[in-house]
C-alpha cells in the first residue's frame, strides 16, 4: 500500500498543473465578474441593492425549489467541460508519457506491481480531475447560494445541494468514459493519443456515412453512437419529481458507463504491458 500511495503521489505531482487549471480558470472568471460588478456599481451609475429584493419570492414554494434545483445543476456545466478537456488531455498521455521522456525502461524495472502502476495513472488522470471539479463546485455552491439567500430569502439548501451533486455525478460519469477512452488510446499510440483515437472514430463514421448514402443502408455511425452513450438517456418515463430525486442515478446508462470504464482500463493495461519498450 505504501508503494501504491507513493505512485499516486508521484503521478499527481506530474499532472497537478493541468488538473488545477479548472480552479484557476473558474476562479479567474469569478474574480473578473466581481471586478466588473464593482466597476459598474461605482463608476457607471449602476444602482442595485440586493437587500431590496430580500424575501420577494418567499412563499413561492415548489416553483422556487425547481428553479433553485435547476440553477445548481447548471453550475456544473462550465467547470465540468473544463475538467472533461483536462481529463482527456491527461488520460491521453497516461501510458505513453514515460516513453516520450525516454524513461519507460527505468519505471518498468522497478519492483512495483504492474497493476499498481496502471491503476495509479488511471486514478490520478481521471479521479484527480473529478476531485478538483468537486472542490470547485463546492466553492461555487457556497458563493452562489450565499448571494441567493441575500436576494431571494429563505429556500431549501438541501434541494440546492442535491441539484449540485446530481449534476456533478452525471458529469463525472461522462468524464469517466472520456478519460477511460483516452487511457485506452494512450496504450496504443505513442503521442497525441486521444486525438488519434477520436480521429479514427470520425474517419470510420465518415466512411460509414458514405456507404449508407451509396447503398441506402442504415449502419450505425460510431461518432453518433458515442454521443448518445455519453449524453442521452430515455426521459419519456421520467417526470420532474423523479428527476429531482436520488433514484435518477440508478439507471442502466450509468451502469454501462462504469462497465465501459472498467473494460477499457483492463484492455489498456494489457496492451501497455505487452507493448514493446524502446
Amino acid at each position: 500500500m505504501n508503494s501504491f500511495m507513493g505512485l499516486i503521489k508521484k503521478d499527481w505531482i506530474l499532472s497537478r498543473k493541468t488538473a488545477l487549471l479548472t480552479v484557476w480558470i473558474v476562479g479567474g472568471m469569478m474574480i473578473l465578474s466581481v471586478i466588473l460588478a464593482v466597476s459598474a456599481y461605482f463608476y457607471h451609475g449602476f444602482e442595485f441593492n440586493i437587500f431590496d429584493l430580500q424575501g420577494v419570492l418567499d412563499g413561492a414554494g415548489k416553483p422556487l425549489d425547481i428553479a433553485v434545483y435547476i440553477m445548481n445543476v447548471s453550475l456544473v456545466n462550465f467547470p465540468g467541460m473544463l475538467a472533461l478537456i483536462f481529463a482527456a488531455a491527461l488520460a491521453g498521455g497516461a501510458l505513453n508519457n514515460d516513453s516520450q521522456k525516454h524513461c519507460e525502461v527505468f519505471y518498468r524495472i522497478q519492483p512495483v506491481s504492474f497493476w499498481k502502476v496502471t491503476a495509479s495513472r488511471f486514478i490520478v488522470t481521471i479521479g484527480g480531475n473529478l476531485a478538483v471539479l468537486l472542490a470547485v463546485l463546492l466553492g461555487l455552491f457556497i458563493i452562489t447560494n450565499t448571494f441567493g439567500y441575500l436576494i431571494i430569502g429563505t429556500y431549501s439548501l438541501w434541494t440546492a445541494f442535491k441539484g449540485l451533486m446530481l449534476g456533478y455525478i452525471e458529469f463525472a460519469l461522462i468524464i469517466l468514459v472520456v478519460g477511460s477512452f483516452g487511457f485506452l488510446c494512450s496504450s496504443i499510440f505513442k503521442d497525441k493519443a486521444f486525438a488519434k483515437g477520436l480521429g479514427i472514430i470520425i474517419i470510420v463514421s465518415a466512411l460509414i456515412a458514405i456507404i449508407n448514402l451509396l447503398f441506402q443502408w442504415a449502419i450505425p455511425q460510431p461518432i453518433f453512437e458515442l454521443g448518445k452513450f455519453l449524453f442521452e438517456f430515455d426521459v419519456k418515463d421520467i417526470g420532474l419529481r423523479e428527476a429531482m430525486n436520488w433514484s435518477i442515478l440508478f439507471r442502466w446508462e450509468h451502469l454501462w458507463k462504469i462497465v465501459f470504464a472498467g473494460v477499457t482500463y483492463v484492455v489498456g493495461s494489457f496492451l501497455y504491458k505487452i507493448k514493446e519498450v524502446k
